[in-house]
């Protein structure tokens, strides 16, 4: 079984930049393209978005983007 959890550190930054930027997750799912339940979903640590979906999180968030591939497992 895959683990499809997400590092809650990178959850909490999510969750923080979008509310930094005044987003509800409904507008940030519709910039996205995809629901505001699956934004919930890695905003609590419960599903990891693929590595383009966090680049286009990180260029409508405008945050900068790092990520240890280590734990991309």
């Amino acid at each position: 079984m895959i683990d499809r959890s997400f590092n809650p550190q990178y959850a909490n930054a999510i969750r923080n930049a979008r509310r930094k930027r005044g987003l509800k997750q409904s507008e940030l799912a519709k910039k996205l393209n995809v629901t505001n339940v699956y934004i919930s979903l890695i905003e609590n640590g419960k599903d990891k978005p693929s590595l383009k979906l966090v680049e286009k999180m990180a260029d409508k968030l405008n945050f900068k983007l790092t990520i240890n591939f280590d734990e991309w497992e």
